[in-house]
């Protein structure tokens, strides 16, 4: 089985990270927003803005959001609840 999922962003989702219920992603380059998919039905659960402007990379720990970032050289830690 296949699914695909739309995104509402300008370029493809170039960073993900699954928490075991949702799937997290930002698009490197397009803008500093990260979003939250709902892997069911491709809906948008949440998003917000990264802390800095280069989204690099996701990691999820379970409470955790990881992201780093490409103008700052630096890697945020982000709250979940």
């Amino acid at each position: 089985m296949q699914r695909v999922f739309s995104i509402p962003t300008a370029g493809p989702a170039s960073n993900l990270a699954w928490d075991g219920r949702g799937l997290w992603f930002s698009v490197e380059g397009s803008t500093d927003e990260i979003y939250l998919l709902n892997p069911r039905d491709g809906t948008i659960l949440r998003s917000f803005a990264g802390p800095a402007s280069q989204t690099l990379g996701l990691a999820v720990d379970g409470r955790t959001l990881f992201n780093s970032d490409a103008g700052t050289d630096l890697i945020y830690q982000l709250s979940l609840q």
